[in-house]
Formats: structure tokens, sequence, C-alpha cells
């Protein structure tokens, strides 16, 4: 629980200074009364890259911060529906315009979720979380494109430049104040206890 609030504290601080860098992603985050839907405990791993393990509380707080937070405060920008800045760069990333799974991606798909459960909102947000992620260097370490590239091709901050820029323009906007620096777990801004409470 610690490590997900530092995790969320610096996501939404990314300059760790005590203040959200975006007050309007914080105002939809508690006007919603966000919610957390967390990880597998197997899957949380701090510091996880340097043993070649990747931190799934760096997606699940993630989804929750875009789906909840910027979705709701830029909905024609990040809003989850066809038609939306972000959903047209997610048309682009998997060939076309698809309201569920194809039987198979067109060639040049750099996005290619195959899970069938995952509607056009879920791939969504799926897909912010892969380019976003890529950019902050989070899926750049040994053996990780060999895990993912089934799903997404674009790992570093340089393939998304270079092969999805216009998800690359979004994320980099600094009118948006998306975080510049992949959380590590360590909050310096306050230090976050658990209490029991009567």
């Amino acid at each position: 629980m610690l490590h997900v609030a530092n995790i969320l504290a610096e996501y939404l601080d990314n300059d760790e200074d005590g203040v959200a860098d975006n007050k309007k992603v914080m105002d939809a985050l508690i006007k919603g009364k966000a919610t957390y839907r967390h990880a597998n405990d197997a899957e949380v791993h701090p510091n996880g890259a340097a043993k070649g393990l990747f931190d799934a509380s760096l997606e699940e707080v993630l989804h929750m911060i875009t789906d909840q937070g910027y979705g709701v405060a830029y909905p024609e920008v990040f809003g989850r529906v066809p038609g939306t800045e972000i959903s047209n760069a997610l048309d682009k990333a998997r060939g076309a315009r698809f309201m569920e799974v194809p039987e198979e991606y067109p060639p040049g798909a750099w996005f290619t979720y195959d899970d069938e459960t995952c509607d056009y909102d879920c791939m969504n947000s799926e897909y912010i979380y892969w380019a976003l992620t890529s950019i902050l260097g989070a899926q750049d370490y040994p053996g990780r494109l060999e895990q993912i590239e089934g799903e997404w091709r674009l790992n570093t901050r340089e393939k998304v430049k270079e092969g999805d820029p216009a998800a690359y323009a979004l994320f980099t906007d600094p009118k948006y104040k998306f975080p510049t620096v992949l959380p590590d777990g360590k909050y310096k801004a306050k230090k976050f206890t658990i209490r029991r409470y009567p």
C-alpha cells in the first residue's frame, strides 16, 4: 500500500514539491472519488526493472490517473470514445478503428492487444499506458521488448517519438503536465504511513 501511495504521489506531483502538477486532473480525481484497482501482489515489484521484472503498480496507478483524471478533465482530448485526439492516435496504432478485437491486425500496426474482453474504452486505457510508460522509460530494460512485442512494439521514448508522433506530441505537451520522470516509489515531499483505526 505504501509503495502504491508513493507511485501515485510521484505521478501526480512529478516534481515532488508537495503540490499536484495538474490541478484540473487532481480536481477530477477528487470529485469523481477515483479508486485504484490494484495489481496482484505478486505483480508489484519495487525497483523491478533492475531484476528484469515489471512493477505492475506503474500500470494500474496510471490507469486510474488517466481514466478518471485526464479523461474527465480533458474529454475531447483524452476521452476514451471514438473521435477524441487520443482515440484517433489509438486507431492509427492499431491500423484502423476497431470497436472489437479484429481477427488479425493490419501489417504495420504497433499496438496489437488481442484480449477479446477488452472493449474500445479498455483498448484506449491500455494504449495510453503503453505509450506514456514507454516515453518515461519503464519498458526499456533487457528482455522487456521480447515480453511485450506481441502487444506493443514501441518500448522506448525514441521509438514512440519516431513511430507514434501523435501520442508522443500529446504526452509531451507541457500544457497537460504529464509526468516526465518515471516514479521510483520514493516520494520525497511526504512520508506516508499506515495507521490502524480502532
